[in-house]
């Protein structure tokens, strides 16, 4: 935990000294020279009264232009954080920032000592984000992978290329384009191919049709049943082949036993006494068959 909270102070740190480098004021206060070397050009042309006044505007001036530049330097450090900078792109333009605000400080003679701290406050600011790492370890990180990753595909690449040479120089491989009487060629050929496969597959099935075996008739005596639907009504009919008829066809079926009647009431009888065998219909009569205690006997 320790070390994660060390690294990003670090790159805090980095971030600071990078987007308040020197180099920023330099490029912006080229503007601002321009304007008072225009001045001094023509100090010789005016008075000592119009010059003080043109003093108190420049003052004004330069508070606005300062307000302006604080503004532009949240806008620039807010929008280069979101945007990746190659370290060699930005050690070159501050390089060519300081050379440049150094040239500008010498032609202007009376901020020369104003402006030269600064300058040499920039290139330190800029050296030391250097030694530093201007960028963040998760963007080197980055840029190592995608590097490695760009290798790796060139390798896989050129082995794919040297392989499909190997095969078109391989012994028996011939890599040419089909023209048109080639295809034509080829289709005939297919087509006789495929005449050929139909025809052997059609006397395949004629003879699969030829050998199925077939259900043989059966002859002698036997019983057909056939069921039927009449009349909303299943009609079951039995049929006796060359044999003779059971002798218990055309017996009588017996009629339904009696059902029982209760000994005591008379009653169908729903129940049997175990006991005594008899049947009855109530709980009455049972206890009338096994007594009034209900025990039995």
């Amino acid at each position: 935990m320790g070390a994660l909270l060390q690294q990003e102070e670090d790159e805090n740190e980095a971030d600071k000294a990078f987007y308040t480098q020197a180099f920023w004021e330099e490029a912006e206060e080229d503007n601002e020279y321009q304007e008072d070397a225009d001045d001094e050009d023509g100090a010789d042309s005016f008075d000592s009264d119009f010059g003080d006044s043109s003093e108190e505007e420049e003052s004004d001036e330069d508070k606005a232009e300062a307000a302006a530049q604080s503004k532009d330097k949240a806008a620039a450090a807010k929008s280069k954080k979101s945007v990746y900078k190659d370290p060699k792109l930005k050690g070159s333009k501050a390089e060519s920032n300081a050379d440049g605000g150094a040239a500008s400080s010498a032609a202007r003679p009376k901020k020369k000592q104003r402006r030269g701290a600064a300058a040499g406050g920039g290139e330190d600011s800029a050296n030391l984000s250097v030694q530093k790492g201007s960028l963040r370890a998760s963007t080197k990180d980055a840029t190592a992978m995608a590097a490695a990753k760009r290798q790796i595909e060139g390798e896989i690449a050129a082995q794919r290329a040297a392989r499909i040479a190997a095969q078109g120089r391989s012994k028996g491989v011939e890599m040419r384009r089909l023209t048109q009487e080639d295809i034509l060629a080829e289709a005939k050929q297919t087509e006789l191919i495929n005449r050929a496969s139909l025809e052997m597959m059609l006397r395949v099935e004629e003879q699969k049709r030829k050998t199925i075996v077939r259900e043989r008739a059966c002859d002698g005596p036997r019983v057909r049943t056939k069921s039927a639907l009449v009349d909303n009504a299943v009609v079951n009919t039995i049929t006796f082949v060359d044999c003779e008829l059971p002798p218990c066809i055309d017996d009588v079926a017996p009629d339904y036993p009696a059902a029982a009647k209760c000994a005591v009431t008379g009653q169908p009888a729903k129940y049997l006494d175990p006991v005594s065998g008899s049947p009855y219909a109530t709980l009455e009569a049972f206890r009338m068959l096994r007594g009034r205690s209900g025990r039995r006997s």
